[in-house]
């Protein structure tokens, strides 16, 4: 883990989208962030997690929810990147009938997880289909 105040060094993005948003990202952190070497690689979700420096503080989940065979090895790559005292944030959108059942269901096994209202961070009511929600890590 990061110490406190000290800047995460290392962003990873499902390898699909690396290629696509890796200048994007680079472009946009390098403006923003002066002192720190920030790393864009690819993360398959059936990745061996043993050859990262985790667990990660932060993990931010958008647009991950899509294809059902996959959701397994998604719970299990972030549960291998993450740990008890990461925050860990799901903005999910339902789009995927099929892949959003099969998470839902396999998520408890992972997680406990809660959603967070909309009040809480400023924004109007959002419909059903779509939230934020906080995921806190389980022992397996």
């Amino acid at each position: 883990m990061q110490n406190p105040g000290q800047p995460a060094n290392h962003v990873y993005q499902h390898r699909s989208n690396a290629d696509s948003t890796a200048q994007l990202d680079t472009d946009r952190q390098s403006s923003t962030v002066q002192a720190t070497e920030v790393l864009v690689a690819e993360l398959d979700w059936a990745c061996d997690a043993t050859a990262l420096s985790l667990p990660f503080d932060v993990v931010l989940l958008a647009d991950v929810v899509y294809v059902p065979e996959a959701m397994q090895s998604l719970l299990a790559c972030i549960h291998a990147t993450s740990g008890p005292s990461s925050l860990i944030l799901l903005a999910y959108y339902k789009r995927f009938a099929q892949a959003g059942e099969q998470f839902w269901k396999l998520l408890p096994d992972y997680f406990e997880f809660k959603k967070i209202p909309e009040t809480s961070f400023g924004a109007k009511a959002q419909p059903d289909n779509l939230g934020l929600f906080k995921l806190t890590w389980k022992a397996r």
